[in-house]
């Protein structure tokens, strides 16, 4: 019982008396506009000399609304010395051994275009899979491209030896249309398990 009447009077006793002075205390206690107004006043007087004591670095306006200037920053000095010596070796600039000849750019180009027309190829592909699912190989086809479209194409290499997949190639193949005006490229198809 001793122990919950010190608990009960302990809650009474104000935590603003066990504080610190320099400490503010704060009351969460919602209440009238003229009652914080007296408080704010109050606390001023009392405590003023204590705050501007507590951080003698603070100027005496601190919390007045000030004017302020804002000036760009002036540009420093530009060294147009001769570099510092490096202290480690520095790796010299690459150099091409070759320039790039139109006949790779066809080929590169041509190949980008090939692989949007990779899944007609896939189809067929597939469907050799499903007459002989052991067969594997590659094969090599041909391409004339004329006038953005295939002039003709051939298989060159027939590792398959399969026709209908050779004819199912070609004609998918014939189908095709590309961005280069002219060209001629092999395409490798592999088949595999």
């Amino acid at each position: 019982m001793r122990f919950l009447a010190a608990l009960a009077l302990s809650s009474l006793i104000p935590t603003v008396a066990l504080a610190d002075a320099a400490v503010a205390a704060v009351d969460d206690e919602p209440t009238s506009h003229d009652a914080v107004a007296r408080d704010a006043v109050a606390r001023d007087v009392t405590r003023a000399p204590v705050a501007r004591a507590a951080n003698r670095h603070a100027p005496s306006d601190t919390g007045e609304l000030r004017a302020v200037r804002i000036d760009a920053p002036m540009p420093a000095a530009v060294d147009d010395r001769a570099p510092v010596a490096r202290e480690h070796a520095v790796a010299p600039a690459h150099a091409v051994a070759s320039t790039a000849t139109d006949d790779d750019v066809v080929a590169e180009l041509a190949a980008h275009q090939m692989k949007r027309h990779q899944r007609a190829l896939d189809g067929c592909l597939a469907a050799a899979h499903k007459r002989a699912p052991a067969a594997v190989g590659t094969m090599t086809l041909d391409f004339d491209v004329a006038d953005r479209k295939v002039k003709s194409v051939h298989v060159s290499e027939n590792g398959v030896h399969d026709p209908e997949l050779e004819k199912c190639l070609t004609t998918t193949a014939r189908a095709f249309t590309f961005s280069l005006a002219t060209a001629r490229f092999r395409w490798p198809v592999a088949l595999q398990p």
